[in-house]
Order: C-alpha cells, then structure tokens, then sequence
C-alpha cells in the first residue's frame, strides 16, 4: 500500500467537524460504544484531562455526540485496524522517516503481520501496465528523497480519494492578487483555526468565502463560533449547500455573486456571472447589480479539489467527465415535477455527463473495477454514507479478486453499468446534475419562486432528495450483497421486494433525517441525536458551539455516560 504523488500534506482540517452524524459511518465490527469503552479508560487521567474521582466507565453501551471531529474520527479509523491486526497502536511519536509507519496521528500505528507490507510516507511515481505479462509496473519512493523502486503487481487498487490538489479559483485569484488585496487568502484546506486563521483573525471582522459547497458551510460555523462580525459566502449559482440552509443568524449572508475588483486594499466589488459558451468560461453578469463589502479580512476559498490521476498511464484513467448516452426509448418516469417540465429527452451523444468523480456511477467502471481493465479498482465514495459505502467496496475488490464474484465479460459489465446509469437518470436532483437538458428545461420552465427551486420547507422537496438518498444505499446494497458483505442491506434491485433490508432502511431514514435537519437549522443539526444502526444506542444529548477541543468533547462523554439520567447539558 503506498501514498499517491500528492495525496500526503494537502488536508489541514484536524479542527474541523465531520458532515454526517458517527452512526451513519459506524463500523459492523467497531462499534462507536466499543470506541469509547476503549478510550475514556485510557484517558481518563493519564495526562490530566479528566477527573481522577469520576467512576470507571465500563459499560459497551457507552454513548456519544452525534456529530465528532474528524482528529477522533481519525482515531476511530486506526483504532479499528489495529483491533483487525493490521496495525499497532503506539511505539511512533510521528516525527520519524520510518517508512512503515504513518504521519503523526491521535494514534500513531505500526504495520504487523509478516505479510502486510505498508509503506505510508511513499509516494506514487508511474503506474503502468505489461501488455505482454499482464502484470502493474508501480514505482514508487520515499517522500524524503528515497530512491525510485518499482514493483510488479497482479491487481492495483486506486483509493487516493478525490481531494488532492486545492481547487483555486484563477479568475478570482488573479482579480484579488493582481488589485492589490491586502487581506488574508487561504484555500479552506488550509484553515485549522488553530493556527490559520486563529480566533483574533476572525473575531469581529469581515470573512468572504468563496464557494457554497460544505466546506463553506463548515468555515461559515467556524467563523460565527470564533465571534466573526460577517461571513459573506460567494457562490456562483446558489445551487450548493450552504446556499439552501437556514442560517438562522444576521452574520451569514449569501450572495450569488463572485469578487472582481480590489477597492482600497481590502474592500471588494462582487457581482453575478454566467457561463459563455463562446469564451468556455464564466463572465460578469454586467446587468445584474454589484455587491461591495468593506473590509475584508480574509478570503478563504471553499472550492473543493482536483484529482490527481496524473500517476496512471492514460489508458488506466477514467475519463473526469464521464460521457455517456442514454439508450434509445429511455423515458423518465412520472415524477412530482413531470407536469411542470413535461417529458425531457436527455442529451445525446457527449451532451449527457455522470456526476463528477465518480460519486455514484461511472460509465468507465464495472462497480469498482475498470471496465478495459478489471484488474484496475477504484475506491472513493461522495455518498452521505460514505464509510460504509467504501467498507463495501473494499469487500467487493477483496472478492472480486480472491473469488472472482462477478463476470468480466466486457459486455456484460457495459450493459450492467449502463442500467444503472440509466436508473441514476431517472431520479430527479442526479439526473439535474447529469444532463444539461433537463437542466435548461428545470430554469426555463419553472417560476423563480417555484418549491423545487426554493427548497425550503415543501414535502415535495424532500421526498425528491429521500428519493435520491434510497437510490444510493441500493447502490451500496448490491455490492454489498454480490461481495457476500457480513451486514444484509438488501439486494438494491427496483424488481425485488427486499429491495432494502431493515437496517438499508434504516441508513435511508437516517441518512435523510440528518439532511432535513442540516437544511432546517444549520446552526444547530449537530446538536440532533440518532441511533446506532447496529447496536440500537442513541448519540447523548449535545450542544456543538460548548466543545473546543477533543479533551472537552472526551470529558463530556466521560460525564454523560457516568451520570445516566442525571446528566444534565
């Protein structure tokens, strides 16, 4: 296992909170309660962080917020494989060259079994396949100027993820950085809030973000916590999630407009933009009014990332884009917005895209494995479930290549994956993404005040986005089922009556609920409480702005779980 060529060094977000509630990311073999049994008696004491009187925490039905920081997500993880084998927890303080151990971490781990070989600070160079042995030709080195090795290999499995190089937004980059601008510019990788920006960076000043993607959503809390006077998020369209949630404070405001012009160092002009298709690129829309704010301290853009693919040879890439066609006498089925758009025929030839990197289906992959080539995986998930969805792509990998679970007939593989593409195309919000058609027709056709595009409170609203949400757990489910996964999720078939399985069902409802409750309050869905899909023990009782650090959410959890109905937050 190696490090891709730029995986290592980008991501700063220790500070920060995951999206989703712990239990839509619990384990079947690791259980949050078995995760915070392991570590309150640990801590409890042994530097000082918690009180030496309270009682020993001992019960495996320990509970804990909902909502955790990604440092203890981390440690969850490590935690987990160290319980599997895989790792060792301990004997690296992280600041080595030891090329069999990890960066520094809440638990700093070590590689065991005489047949794991784990190569964490090593970077990726080429990956390229023998035409003529059918083998992978990986070369790869140590990040602190180690020697080039390669190494040949029967499978490869890319799980890099998607979030490697910062996204920069070069038209408003060079608008800030060529006017003179005088505040702070940060990409949202880079804010820990710890060290970049700090409290006294944030505290009573001005913040634009640029982006409304969950990034910003998450900046935007982070800057309000730390007392912010304002938060303007910038967004393009309007169409992202910080855009469509109650805010419930006066401090964030949303502007469908983007920076252009420096004024006086740190003032900025903002205003709209559209796509010309003539320039291939987004302009200002001079028609519509500009939005000027004063005093900008700092500029942090919420932009997402771009991936790095650049290690593969081209034939072993997956197309970004992801070009497909529907088949002939594909009809979408009647839905809450077929009366108002009517009947869409999708783009055709090049015209009709999948969601970008891979979230849900890609036309280049059969499930997990490259379709010219099985022997090529991939694992990456944007699926709200995401940790579950990638334990179960790690089984289906493990299967396919210990067992051979599916046909790697070319054809077959197509056709399968065409199917589901053409399932994806029938759920509203995905085929909104996917085909530019329907796209035009959803603006074109619908009032600017019509419940699809307001969102809001509308039933009609959330059952399209509960529609969308039950079509990627089938997703999950029939990898799951096909890789003989240890947990029933259903078979994810439309045709079959156990389409979902109780606990499939379950991750629905949750993972839906926990968007309701993001788009109702933004500012408090992290306080919400949910129950574990495995072992039915419901998240305690949380109120998300009081906890500053780990200590203090492990300190919290330690008092919740040793008062019992006492507890009082």
């Amino acid at each position: 296992s190696y490090l891709s060529k730029n995986a290592a060094g980008v991501h700063q977000e220790i500070a920060n909170w995951c999206q989703v509630p712990k239990e839509l990311n619990e384990f079947w073999d690791y259980s949050f309660s078995d995760y915070f049994a392991d570590v309150l008696p640990e801590l409890k004491g042994g530097d000082g962080s918690f009180d030496q009187e309270a009682p020993q925490v001992s019960s495996k039905d320990i509970s804990g917020p909902a909502y955790l920081p990604t440092s203890i997500m981390l440690d969850y993880l490590i935690r987990r494989c160290a319980m599997a084998g895989v790792w060792t927890v301990g004997g690296n303080d992280g600041n080595n060259d030891d090329c069999d151990s990890p960066p520094s971490s809440p638990s700093v781990p070590r590689a065991s079994g005489e047949n794991i070989h784990l190569r964490f600070n090593h970077e990726v160079l080429s990956v390229a396949r023998c035409h003529r042995t059918k083998k992978f030709h990986v070369v790869a080195r140590e990040k602190n100027g180690g020697t080039a090795a390669r190494r040949s290999f029967d499978h490869v499995v890319c799980a890099a993820g998607t979030r490697t190089f910062p996204r920069i937004p070069s038209t408003v980059d060079v608008a800030l950085r060529n006017g003179g601008y005088t505040g702070t510019i940060l990409h949202a990788s880079e804010c820990d809030f710890v060290t970049r920006p700090a409290k006294r960076d944030v505290e009573g000043r001005t913040v634009l973000l640029v982006g409304d993607s969950f990034a910003a959503e998450d900046v935007a809390l982070q800057c309000v916590r730390r007392g912010a006077a304002a938060v303007y998020i910038a967004s393009r369209d309007g169409g992202g999630v910080a855009s469509g949630v109650r805010w419930g404070t006066d401090v964030v405001r949303v502007i469908t407009a983007l920076p252009y012009r420096v004024v006086r160092g740190n003032g900025l002009k903002c205003q709209a933009v559209y796509y010309d298709e003539h320039a291939g690129r987004y302009v200002r829309n001079r028609l519509e009014p500009q939005v000027r704010i004063r005093d900008v301290a700092a500029v942090i853009y919420c932009t997402g990332f771009e991936t790095d693919t650049d290690y593969l040879e081209p034939e072993l890439r997956i197309d970004p884009e992801g070009h497909w066609s529907a088949r002939g006498g594909w009809r979408m089925r009647q839905n809450a917005l077929t009366k108002a758009l009517g009947n869409v025929m999708p783009g055709h030839d090049d015209h009709v895209n999948t969601l970008v990197n891979c979230g849900l289906v890609h036309p280049n992959l059969y499930r997990c494995s490259l379709i010219s080539n099985p022997d090529l995986h991939y694992i990456q998930s944007n699926l709200t479930a995401s940790w579950l969805d990638m334990d179960v792509q790690a089984w289906f990998v493990l299967s396919s290549i210990c067992d051979d679970c599916y046909s790697t007939q070319m054809e077959h593989m197509r056709n399968d994956t065409q199917r589901w593409l053409e399932e994806a195309l029938q759920v509203v919000w995905l085929r909104y993404g996917m085909d530019p058609a329907y796209q035009t027709e959803f603006y074109s056709s619908l009032p600017p005040r019509h419940w699809a595009i307001m969102g809001g409170n509308d039933v009609r609203y959330f059952n399209l986005c509960l529609e969308q949400t039950e079509f990627e757990i089938r997703l999950i489910a029939r990898n799951a089922l096909i890789s003989n996964y240890p947990v029933d999720l259903g078979d994810g078939e439309y045709a079959s009556d156990n389409t979902l399985s109780p606990i499939g069902k379950h991750v629905v409802v949750q993972a839906h609920q926990s968007y309701v409750d993001r788009i109702n309050d933004v500012m408090a869905f992290r306080n919400k409480r949910y129950a574990s899909k495995f072992t039915g023990v419901i998240s305690m009782p949380f109120f998300w702005s009081s906890m500053n650090t780990d200590a203090d959410l492990l300190r919290e959890v330690q008092r919740y779980n040793s008062a019992g109905s006492e507890y009082i937050c």
